[in-house]
């Protein structure tokens, strides 16, 4: 961004934190975006950005508050901080979309969007998955994301050990999430940490039932909807996993994502907020 010479720089990513010091050191305004949650030993590189955080950015925005109050607990700046919420597409993510994939309608088609890493917690996925299935031999469970395929063969020793692989359809990666999301009867996730969890409410949003874990955001993002089973054993959870996939969503959690988390909402903030440090 340019206006009467000052020149206002945006970054995102911790590597990127730390680049910017030099666009502070030549002059340059900067702005931090954090995307990320805590989930595990803070590192030493995450310390250092903390560390220039009260020196190198004019602001920082957060994805939420659940976030925002991660980073500062660790010793990120909390005088900088403030939330700009994620935006979501919400023309394009509606419960009028049409289902694009070929999906057999007698069976309940679970779905898991995240990317096969420790903090999605696939391990109790599958354990919840195989008594699910025990319970209903007509669920059938799809896995998108990042390292969702067979050439992961630790993802596929962990299906074959909870005995539903032959219920399990690996998909990767996919560029069509929103005409694709309809076809479910339910999205989970056993994620132990997220800082947004915008598949969350995208699935909210095309009219499809959720079910979290534990996820401290999802009470923040959802107000009075809950989503979260926390405390409950991987049985209980299996048959709430069953009960939410026949249940229709409640529209009033849909109007209310699309009132707050909408991409224009997003847009409004973040020129808000760069009009502050260009005039």
């Amino acid at each position: 961004f340019f206006k009467r010479n000052k020149y206002l720089v945006h970054r995102y990513l911790y590597h990127s934190h730390i680049v910017s010091l030099l666009f502070k050191v030549i002059g340059y305004r900067v702005i931090w975006s954090i995307h990320s949650s805590i989930f595990d030993t803070v590192d030493f590189k995450t310390k250092l950005v903390g560390w220039l955080s009260y020196f190198v950015p004019s602001k920082i925005s957060y994805v939420s508050d659940f976030a925002k109050n991660q980073h500062i607990q660790i010793g990120f700046t909390k005088k900088k901080s403030i939330v700009v919420y994620n935006g979501l597409d919400v023309n394009k993510f509606n419960n009028k979309n049409q289902c694009t994939l070929a999906i057999d309608k007698d069976y309940i088609n679970i779905v898991m969007i995240a990317r096969y890493h420790p903090v999605k917690d696939y391990s109790r996925f599958s354990s919840i998955a195989s008594i699910a299935l025990q319970l209903n031999s007509s669920c059938y469970f799809y896995l998108i994301g990042k390292g969702n395929n067979k050439s992961n063969k630790e993802l596929l020793n962990l299906l074959e050990k909870n005995q539903i692989l032959d219920n399990v359809k690996l998909m990767g990666e996919v560029d069509d999430i929103d005409t694709i999301l309809p076809c479910f009867d339910l999205l989970v996730s056993t994620s132990r940490a997220e800082s947004f969890g915008l598949t969350i409410l995208e699935a909210i949003l095309s009219g499809v039932n959720v079910s979290t874990i534990s996820l401290p955001i999802m009470d923040e993002l959802l107000d009075n909807y809950s989503s979260n089973e926390g405390g409950l054993s991987d049985a209980e959870i299996a048959k709430i996993w069953i009960q939410k996939s026949e249940n229709n969503l409640d529209g009033a959690i849909v109007k209310h994502i699309s009132d707050n988390y909408s991409s224009i909402n997003m847009i409004k903030s973040y020129n808000s907020l760069y009009k502050g440090y260009l005039t």
